[in-house]
């Protein structure tokens, strides 16, 4: 099954969402409660709620996370620009030292 390229970080930001709920919860019941014949039970239910709060967060708050980090992202289009600068220069170096 294929994806639409806009749907692609929806997909991720789930899947990370399952993933990172049911280690911290896997763990923090472990820790906390130990191992005993209902822990699965337990887990499971810890690890539910902890899904329903984290996922609706993430999708609120990862706009504004995006535009925060876009604020320190240089674009490649910029570094292809800077490059060029810089073999221009070279290229203007090389004439003056050829005239």
């Amino acid at each position: 099954m294929k994806i639409q390229k806009k749907n692609e970080m929806k997909i991720v930001m789930v899947i990370m969402v399952i993933f990172m709920t049911m280690v911290v919860t896997f763990v923090n019941m472990s820790i906390n409660n130990g191992y005993d014949g209902l822990f699965l039970t337990k887990w499971l239910k810890a690890w539910g709620l902890a899904f329903a709060t984290a996922m609706p967060v993430v999708l609120i708050l990862m706009p504004s996370i995006r535009r925060f980090v876009a604020r320190f992202v240089i674009e490649e289009m910029m570094e292809d620009v800077e490059e060029l600068e810089k073999l221009e220069n070279e290229i203007h170096k090389l004439k003056d030292f050829n005239a």
